[in-house]
């Protein structure tokens, strides 16, 4: 689950710089209150989508049941930031293990 949205996300940015994008458009949400509330509708949109995918994987057995799907989703969903960040400032290279460690830790 994770690993793929991962692995879009590097292939985008290789692409069109889509993390060094994310970077510059977050930073101007703090100041610009229209692009704040654009971000907070994508961010709610996203979470929803991946909160459905999390009772999926739920109900199959893969991810535990005693914790709300809810929060799973915005669990996984607080570590792409911080792999984006690591794409945009550091480059593909330094996240070139991330998806395989997501898959450990997640299977």
């Amino acid at each position: 689950m994770l690993a793929d949205i991962f692995t879009i996300l590097k292939a985008k940015d290789a692409q069109d710089g889509l993390a060094g994008l994310a970077l510059l458009s977050w930073s101007e949400a703090l100041r610009n209150p229209s692009l704040a509330s654009r971000h907070a509708d994508l961010f709610a949109q996203i979470r929803a989508a991946l909160t459905e995918i999390v009772r999926k994987h739920q109900s199959a057995g893969n991810l535990p049941a005693q914790v709300s799907a809810e929060a799973l989703a915005a669990a996984f969903l607080s570590i792409v930031p911080g792999y984006i960040l690591q794409l945009a400032t550091l480059g593909p290279a330094a996240v070139d293990g991330v998806p395989a460690a997501v898959e450990a830790l997640w299977p």
